[in-house]
This record gives C-alpha cells, sequence and structure tokens, in this order.
C-alpha cells in the first residue's frame, strides 16, 4: 500500500512538471513581439449611443461628444485636432466628415493623458455621398468617429509607429427638435 501512494505522488509531481513546462510554452509562444508595422490602438469613446439631429431647412447640426485618453506608453501627435466621422457603408468604415479645425497645426497627447470634446454634425455637405437624412430614414445609420496619431512629437517622423483610435459605434437619428 505504500508503494501505491509514493507512485501516486511522483506521478503527481510528474504532472506538475509537465503543467509547468506547457504553461511557461504557451505563455511563451503566445506572445507577440510588438513592432513598429503593427499599430496601437488607444482609448476613443462617444458619448451617448444615439446622437439627434434636428430636421428642417436650416440643417441645424449637432454635436457628439467623446472622451479620448493615450493609454500607449508614449506621446503621440497627429496632424488633425479632433477626430473624423465614418460612416458604415456596406460593411465598410468611409469617412464622412473630416476633422478639420481652421487655424490649428495638429494635436499632441502625453502618456496617459485624457482629453474631452465634442465634434460637429452636419446633415449635409459630407462627403462620399453620405446623406445623414436619408441614411436615418432607412436605419443604415452606423457611425463611430476615428483618428489617426504616430508614436512620439514629431508626426513627419519617418518609420514611426501607426497609434490608431476608433470609437464605439453609434446612430444618427433626425427628429424635429422640440423648441
Amino acid at each position: 500500500m505504500a508503494l501505491t501512494n509514493q507512485h501516486r505522488r511522483l506521478q503527481l509531481g510528474d504532472r506538475l512538471a509537465i503543467l509547468s513546462a506547457t504553461s511557461v510554452v504557451l505563455c511563451v509562444s503566445s506572445c507577440q513581439t510588438v513592432s513598429r508595422s503593427q499599430p496601437a490602438f488607444v482609448l476613443l469613446r462617444v458619448d451617448s449611443p444615439e446622437i439627434v439631429l434636428g430636421s428642417g431647412a436650416n440643417n441645424r447640426g449637432s454635436w457628439v461628444g467623446f472622451t479620448f485618453v493615450n493609454t500607449t506608453t508614449k506621446p503621440i501627435s497627429s496632424g488633425m485636432c479632433s477626430p473624423n466621422l465614418e460612416a458604415k457603408v456596406a460593411d465598410k468604415w468611409v469617412v464622412a466628415f473630416h476633422g478639420v479645425v481652421l487655424g490649428c497645426d495638429g494635436a499632441i497627447f502625453e502618456r496617459g493623458e485624457t482629453y474631452r470634446e465634442r465634434v460637429p454634425i452636419f446633415g449635409s455637405g459630407l462627403e462620399n455621398h453620405i446623406d445623414i437624412r436619408r441614411r436615418s430614414d432607412s436605419g443604415d445609420n452606423w457611425y463611430r468617429l476615428s483618428w489617426k496619431f504616430v508614436e512620439g512629437k514629431d508626426r513627419t517622423s519617418e518609420g514611426a509607429r501607426s497609434v490608431q483610435a476608433f470609437s464605439n459605434a453609434f446612430r444618427i437619428a433626425v427628429r424635429p427638435l422640440a423648441q
């Protein structure tokens, strides 16, 4: 009987050794080397899952509030001062509105920095023939914000790693605004 218990202990020890070795192999093989060719991602979140755009001849716009957090370990920079508005068209995201701000020469965010702002949304005059009003009626109205950066404070640096931010998807509904 004592021999059987010893045999069981050896088997248990062997099992633990095999389990440990397997864990190390899996851990090492699942790790990826981060290279400059792989884009990094940061946090970009819109405040609401639905944005209401006023209807009417005055083309009154609305705003999309967002929060951005640089979750990378380095400063990041962009030639744009606010994110683009993208629309989902036939399962692809296309730019509907560029986040251009007059007089702005780009943006730099330090590691861990949080930025809250809002971008304007207009019902017409968008790129790629995006008509928010028509899309709202059809129910085909998914949108997101996107913002592209490079690692480092010099956005013109050759070979800098790309950093991308994509918000959660949201809808834009066109409704008469209460007066």
